[in-house]
């Protein structure tokens, strides 16, 4: 069924939202990033979805995708009452 999705997606026209997202995700510890996948996968998050993941600063992971699935993935984590840091700027050397 994912592989379909993921073929039939080749098919489709441009988004008109073209372009990628880090969105910031708050952390208790720095921990492997395999690890980091698998929980998002035990949350149901497609990893295939996430194209980037790091940490870039102390307490705080970054995780790259396209801004078509911002609003599915945001939704799912919030129904799994995981928040994502809306006041990061990874820019600021005081986060």
């Amino acid at each position: 069924m994912q592989r379909e999705a993921t073929a039939a997606r080749f098919f489709q026209p441009p988004s008109e939202n073209q372009g990628f997202k880090y969105l910031y995700i708050p952390t208790k510890a720095r921990i492997p990033v395999g690890t980091i996948r698998t929980t998002f996968r035990k949350l149901g998050v497609n990893n295939a979805r996430l194209l980037d993941i790091h940490y870039p600063a102390r307490n705080t992971v970054a995780v790259l995708i396209h801004n078509d699935y911002e609003a599915e993935f945001v939704e799912l984590l919030t129904r799994k009452n995981v928040h994502i840091r809306t006041d990061f700027t990874p820019f600021n050397g005081r986060t």
